[in-house]
């Protein structure tokens, strides 16, 4: 019992917000990417609220990287500390807490916790990145960590040109970069938050009413990073699976059989698509920069259906819909 005690002791204890939990408030979802990811039977997804029991949990943090709402959360893992990190490097490195150093590398609780959003603040700020992987060290992780696991989608970084230098997976480091900053020209996007706020802005897209009068969940930091990153760079053609996958990047289409009833704007629960009246027609809308694809609204109508996106629509409304 005492052991059990002292170990939880020395956890950095996950927050859950279940009001943020897409599982948990709508029937329609059936989103278990916390459960899936956890190497341990820490977390389970039940019909009421997620349930998250800290004797199990290892530590490895993996469930708040895949959240699309950020219902689980973590003071260290945060993205804004994660860009004060790259922004202070000349070189990034990522490494786990079993391979790195946090005098010299950005720490991560494991290697699979590194998402896109990480390599694009990295590509804002312009830095070289580099991945420290130790196959003989991850073979014995509790996370049961394999190349193929996570990291496959780096390719797909690299051959579509994601930044302007490719991510390079090495195996050890033979120095250690001084924290001593070489300051870039860029800025940062957290705390000054101008960029974040301005990009809110620019794609409200006709959601704020529907924020206010349905609740509507802000726009995560994940999801902030990306639309900067997006905002950027300067691509076009269809935005690769691998990753679009990661951050939840989706376009959808509805068939000639759409009735206009709206009952998709009603579950949808970020406010990628809303109900637009103008000068009496009625259209239904789709914002991509706000949708997480959460699939509540395909599983919501059977006139839905999601399409793969191109670099060049995320930051495009389109009308579904429109009645005469």
């Amino acid at each position: 019992m005492w052991k059990k005690i002292l170990g939880s002791l020395n956890k950095d204890f996950i927050k859950i917000n279940n009001d943020r939990c897409l599982h948990t408030n709508n029937k329609n979802s059936l989103c278990s990417k916390c459960e899936d990811i956890c190497p341990q039977p820490a977390l389970k997804v039940d019909a009421k609220k997620l349930l998250y029991n800290i004797n199990d949990c290892s530590g490895c943090k993996l469930c708040v990287h895949v959240c699309p709402t950020e219902a689980i959360q973590s003071e260290i893992e945060d993205l804004e500390k994660y860009e004060q990190q790259i922004y202070e490097r000349e070189t990034v490195y990522f490494a786990c807490r079993e391979q790195g150093s946090k005098d010299s590398d950005i720490v991560l609780p494991c290697v699979l916790s590194l998402t896109p959003e990480m390599l694009m603040i990295s590509a804002i700020h312009n830095k070289k990145v580099f991945i420290v992987w130790n196959e003989k060290l991850c073979l014995s992780c509790h996370s049961n960590w394999t190349q193929n696991r996570c990291l496959e989608w780096i390719d797909d970084w690299n051959n579509y040109q994601m930044s302007d230098e490719k991510v390079e997976i090495i195996f050890t480091k033979n120095s250690k970069l001084s924290l001593k900053p070489k300051l870039p020209k860029t800025e940062m996007l957290f705390p000054k938050n101008k960029v974040a706020k301005r990009l809110l802005n620019d794609r409200s897209g006709g959601r704020d009413t529907l924020a206010s009068n349905l609740n509507r969940w802000p726009l995560t930091k994940r999801r902030m990073y990306l639309l900067a990153y997006f905002k950027k760079i300067n691509k076009e053609g269809e935005v690769p699976q691998s990753i679009s996958e990661k951050v939840g990047l989706v376009n959808i289409r509805v068939t000639d059989n759409c009735q206009l009833c709206f009952k998709c704007t009603k579950v949808c629960p970020t406010g990628a698509v809303f109900h637009q009246l103008e000068n009496e027609s009625n259209s239904l809308m789709f914002n991509p920069s706000l949708c997480i694809d959460c699939d509540i609204c395909e599983h919501s109508c059977i006139e839905i259906e999601k399409e793969p996106i191109e670099f060049e629509d995320i930051d495009t409304v389109s009308v579904l819909n429109k009645s005469n």
